[in-house]
């Protein structure tokens, strides 16, 4: 006879809140995160022209260098939540912080 305990099925809620996935997931968007906000940092000129692009097409006039700032801005902004997202730092901050920003690009 089996018992009822020998086959525990875990459901979706209980996989993704076992500490192995939260830590392979945190290390997984966090590395996502930084490398995005790094090839920022490569070229941020080309972030700069693709911002640009999109204001035009929304029929905006925003300064070049409002437009510049904003493109080192988010550069910086992905990679360092990214960064301490997955170092571990400031977890739900800056799980709420890349969520924020990713709802806002979205």
């Amino acid at each position: 006879m089996q018992s009822s305990n020998s086959h525990k099925s875990l459901n979706l809620k209980e996989l993704l809140s076992h500490p192995a996935v939260v830590w392979i997931l945190r290390i997984v968007i966090g590395a996502v995160f930084i490398l995005s906000g790094f090839v920022k940092g490569i070229d941020p000129w080309g972030s700069v022209i693709k911002i640009s692009e999109y204001f035009t097409v929304w029929g905006l006039d925003i300064p070049r260098s409002l437009i510049a700032c904003a493109a080192f801005a988010l550069g910086a902004y992905e990679f360092v939540w990214g960064f301490l997202l997955l170092l571990g730092c400031y977890r739900r901050v800056s799980v709420w912080a890349l969520s924020a920003m990713m709802a806002f690009m979205l």
